[in-house]
This record gives C-alpha cells, sequence and structure tokens, in this order.
C-alpha cells in the first residue's frame, strides 16, 4: 500500500500530539511511585503504579511493567479521559464512565481476556473480551449493527467511532459495516476487501483525518 512523501508529513502532524501521549505509557521501566495506586492486573510479577495527583490532561503517567506488554491505548472522545490495557486483562484508566470501570474490573476478576475498547460520542463505550461485548451508550444504528453481527456469528474484531457519529466494525478480518465515513476511507477500506487483506485497525482524528493498519505491514491515511 502506498503513501507519498507529503501525506506522511501532515499525517505526522495530525497525529503527533496523540503519539506523544501514547508515547509516555512506553515500556520502558520507571522507578516505583511514592504513594502510587497498584491497578487491575492478573500477573503477579506486574506491578503498574499510577499517581492520581499527576493523571491530569497533558501529563505524563508513570507506571513500570515488568511482564504485561501494553496492547491498547485508547481515548474518550472528549479527550478527558483514557484506557491503557495490557497483558491478558490488566488495565489502567483515568476518567473513564463507572459502569465500564466496573465491568473492567469483573472481566479481570473472572479471567476473561480484554481484547480491545472504543469510545463512542457522548459516553458511549465497547469493550470486547474473549466470550462477548459490553456496551454502553452507543448509537442505536451502531448498537443494532453489532447485534446482527453477533447473531450471524460474525468475527467482530474492532469498532471506532468518529466525533460526528460514524462508526465502523471490522469482522472476519477484511469484512467492515460503517455508517457516516468519508469516501475517502471507505475507498481504502473496499480495497482491503477486494484484495482480502485483513483490518487490523482504524483510528479517527478529532479533525476526521484516519489512519488504517493493515495485516500485510502496511497503513493507508487520510491526505
Amino acid at each position: 500500500m502506498n503513501i507519498n512523501q507529503s501525506s506522511i508529513t501532515r499525517l505526522a502532524v495530525r497525529f503527533s500530539a496523540l503519539a506523544a501521549l501514547a508515547l509516555t505509557f512506553a515500556v520502558a521501566a520507571v522507578p516505583s511511585v511514592a504513594n502510587a495506586q497498584p491497578v487491575a492486573t492478573n500477573n503477579a510479577n506486574t506491578t503498574l503504579h499510577i499517581r492520581p495527583a499527576h493523571v491530569v490532561p497533558g501529563a505524563k503517567v508513570n507506571f513500570q511493567a515488568t511482564q504485561d506488554n501494553v496492547k491498547q491505548v485508547a481515548f474518550t472522545q472528549d479527550g478527558t479521559g483514557w484506557l491503557v490495557l495490557h497483558g491478558d486483562n490488566g488495565y489502567s484508566s483515568k476518567g473513564l464512565p463507572t459502569k465500564m470501570t466496573d465491568r473492567l474490573d469483573k472481566l479481570n476478576t473472572d479471567g476473561n481476556v480484554i481484547q480491545w475498547a472504543a469510545f463512542a460520542p457522548d459516553g458511549g463505550w465497547i469493550i470486547s473480551y474473549d466470550t462477548g461485548f459490553s456496551t454502553s451508550g452507543l448509537p442505536t444504528d451502531a448498537s443494532a449493527k453489532l447485534k446482527d453481527l453477533n447473531t450471524n456469528n460474525s468475527n467482530v474484531t474492532w469498532a471506532a467511532f468518529t466525533q460526528d457519529g460514524g462508526w465502523i466494525f471490522i469482522y472476519d478480518s477484511y469484512g467492515y459495516s460503517s455508517k457516516g465515513l468519508s469516501k475517502g476511507v471507505v475507498a481504502e477500506l473496499d480495497k482491503l476487501n477486494t484484495a482480502q487483506t485483513p483490518i487490523k485497525t482504524i483510528t479517527f482524528a478529532p479533525d476526521g483525518s484516519w489512519v488504517i493498519i493493515d495485516d500485510d505491514n502496511g497503513y493507508a491515511a487520510s491526505k
């Protein structure tokens, strides 16, 4: 999948803030922090410390993770909350709805594998885990589509939402169902679908730009 240099430059600018924040969660070990609070993890060899007083928008979050890999960093649509998934079912978060953290705690306690999570506008969310999904506040049409995909035994591997009400579900490797997405992103998704190239993730920035990562070491982004 080809993308020219000017597109890469524009993409870097659009996502620089997100990348910078995500990199603060990198797995570089740091000393344990005084007054830190451990968060949920199923790995006895992993200690994840968060200093609540320092978890503010734009600030770094210091943590020490000796075993678990960080599998996802996700942010709420309003930018005030975040979620880090690590290991099978460990997580760290700030500013999420109580109902969501309660569900994450239950999945952690029960030993379920938490696969990914996504945030919709107006506080909605979805958690994917090894035996199903948990959702709250999703757009009505998106919720109906997810139910339909489950009824048809489709393997939903990713979901993403735009700030203006668009959404997408990736399923069965390269299939997708969406609403309200730009022509550019739909055209790229159709290319991958036609080529039967598995789609790993798709992410939307607040300004409507997007990035698609596929399973063939490629990516595409809005111009």
